[in-house]
């Protein structure tokens, strides 16, 4: 089997940035914002997967009534000892 390489190009405003992979870009803002959408995107997806499972244990009626939301919660930092 042939080796498919991937180029992502986005546009932003009137810059365009292309890339193979999201480390190319470094600390560019375009990066933050690409990792920002796919962290959202994949909380989204847990929350959704979450209330499958609810509506399959309790039924989707009751599940219907919960609401799933994920908060970032600024703590200190575990002690390694």
């Amino acid at each position: 089997m042939e080796e498919v390489q991937i180029r992502f190009s986005v546009y932003n405003g009137s810059e365009k940035v292309s890339f193979d992979s999201i480390t190319d870009l470094g600390n560019h803002e375009i990066s933050q914002q690409i990792k920002q959408k796919v962290n959202d995107c994949e909380l989204k997806i847990t929350e959704t997967a979450i209330l499958h499972l609810l509506g399959e244990k309790i039924g989707t009626y009751q599940s219907n009534n919960i609401q799933v939301t994920f908060t970032e919660k600024k703590g200190e930092p575990p002690i390694n000892g």
